[in-house]
């Protein structure tokens, strides 16, 4: 219950609530793989979505609503742990749903911008993801990097040297393009509405 309750949102909220963390890292990943406009269709879509969830189902309007939900949790968890590597004493599947949002929290850009004072304030927390960073991850929080840093994942584009273009080909070019973005964007967004349902609940 807490970690759909409490942790799901915060993490939900660090990813989509703030328009400055949206626009910084949240978009720029997905301009790292997705070519435009799927780069802008994807992710406006996934935040209208997530939005609509964390002030529907979730209940959490505000970033400072979210970040006390969050300190109830991380306090709770806390004093589940007691102390232990693992809430019931071996690895569960409460311990990977737990550490997959509390590394997130601890380690990514907008985790850290968001909750990185909160979090602080529970050092067994902290402890907890490092322990299990260290023993299950080979190279620990190194192996957490943006997987939009990871060129496999990239999708691949040709680069090729052009001549600097003339007046009348910008002016061709800045028409053309404005109306292969609203026809792409339309397309885009009739396939990604059609097809691509991702799930916020998996955050």
């Amino acid at each position: 219950a807490l970690v759909d309750a409490a942790l799901a949102p915060a993490t939900a909220w660090a990813l989509w609530g703030d328009d400055d963390r949206y626009a910084d890292h949240t978009r720029a990943f997905f301009g790292q793989i997705f070519p435009f406009p799927l780069s802008r269709v994807f992710p406006w879509k996934l935040r209208r979505d997530a939005l609509a969830k964390l002030s529907g189902a979730q209940n959490v309007r505000s970033e400072t609503q979210a970040l006390e939900t969050v300190t109830k949790a991380y306090a709770s968890l806390a004093a589940k742990l007691k102390g232990k590597d693992y809430f019931f004493g071996r690895p569960t599947q409460l311990d990977a749903l737990v550490y997959s949002h509390l590394v997130f929290h601890a380690k990514s850009p907008v985790g850290r911008l968001m909750l990185e004072k909160t979090l602080a304030k529970f050092p067994a927390l902290g402890q907890y993801v490092n322990k299990i960073s260290a023993k299950h991850f080979a190279d620990g929080p190194a192996l957490l990097r943006d997987p939009g840093a990871l060129p496999e994942i990239r999708l691949k584009r040709r680069k090729a040297k052009r001549k600097p273009p003339t007046k009348e080909e910008l002016a061709f070019k800045k028409g053309r393009n404005t109306w292969l973005a609203v026809a792409g964007g339309i397309t885009a967004l009739y396939l990604a509405s059609s097809v691509v349902e991702l799930s916020t609940h998996e955050l």
